[in-house]
């Protein structure tokens, strides 16, 4: 199995598509159909079930599917232990992380890491978590960075902060004037104000008929959502279901409907228009966000050098990009 048969048969499966995946490896899609074929005579089975579109895996395509992943894992561990003595004058870190997190807290680790190390290539995978630990046991990626509770005797697991969630309440919602006592502003949970630590926590029961705005499931922010609706007993009534918190606060300031949003999000988020927030009385409220790693796997100079920059600008508080 060579590279060029790795990178060729894996593009395809990325792209479903001969023709899609011809026009990314810049050949023509007669040579790149060829080259499948080629492929196919040596392995001795069918690969790619031409029949369907987008095209699809025979059982022996799986089966070759992951062995070029793990052999793929293998070439770029070789790669970046050449590249660790050269000192990073080259080589690749591969992070991975959910939209949310990669669009407003990797920014500034990130930046700095480049800043020291401009020739290192980085790529971020944004999925949802259970893709990212998909990677992270695949080779694929170096270092998953995701929220939740992870037991599995697969991964290394760093607690690298925690973060609360807050229901979060357009202005205009009468319940706002009802719960006077119980609201918290952005400013507040930004500021970490004497009022953030004095406010009361809110019951659910107050907002058992309000619409919810609520997150696709593969989130953990979905799973801890659930957790404290059903701890409430509360069926809630759903006016819209996305994995976008951007879209989730956009909906929310509309006056759609209610939802839970983390305060990493309210710090980190660039979010230049707020609702008001209720501190909930639940122990599902609280989250760990992690630095997730495959154990007995090397890890790069790069991943551990960007492992470091993280953790300084944490501890130091100033992670935060804007």
């Amino acid at each position: 199995m060579t590279e060029q048969q790795i990178l060729y048969f894996l593009t395809l499966v990325d792209e479903r598509s001969f023709s899609k995946a011809a026009k990314k490896l810049y050949v023509t899609q007669p040579s790149f159909s060829q080259f499948i074929m080629k492929l196919e005579g040596q392995v001795g089975a069918k690969l790619i079930d031409r029949s369907s579109s987008p095209v699809k895996l025979t059982a022996a395509g799986e089966a070759y599917h992951q062995a070029a992943l793990q052999t793929k894992a293998i070439f770029d561990n070789l790669k970046n232990r050449i590249s660790d003595l050269e000192d990073l004058k080259y080589g690749t870190l591969r992070i991975g992380t959910t939209p949310f997190r990669g669009s407003t807290l990797l920014s500034k680790s990130v930046v700095q890491f480049h800043q020291e190390f401009p020739s290192v290539e980085i790529s971020i995978f944004e999925g949802t978590v259970e893709e990212v630990l998909s990677g992270v046991q695949s080779g694929e990626i170096d270092l998953g960075i995701a929220s939740g509770a992870f037991d599995d005797p697969l991964y290394h697991v760093e607690v690298l902060s925690r973060e609360k969630l807050y229901l979060a309440v357009p202005e205009e919602n009468p319940v706002t004037e009802r719960l006077q006592d119980f609201r918290i502003t952005a400013d507040d949970i930004l500021h970490d104000s004497l009022r953030l630590l004095k406010a009361p926590d809110c019951s659910m029961d107050e907002f058992r008929t309000e619409s919810f705005l609520l997150f696709e499931q593969g989130e953990n922010i979905s799973r801890l959502s659930a957790k404290l609706l059903a701890e409430a007993n509360i069926q809630p009534s759903i006016s819209l279901r996305t994995r976008n918190l951007h879209t989730v606060m956009s909906f929310i300031l509309a006056g759609m409907g209610i939802s839970f949003i983390p305060d990493s999000f309210i710090k980190y988020g660039n979010i230049k228009q707020h609702p008001f927030y209720y501190s909930i009385n639940s122990r599902f409220v609280e989250n760990d966000i992690c630095l997730i790693k495959r154990k007995n796997r090397y890890l790069t100079k790069a991943a551990m050098m960007y492992s470091q920059i993280l953790k300084e600008l944490i501890s130091n508080g100033t992670w935060r990009v804007y």
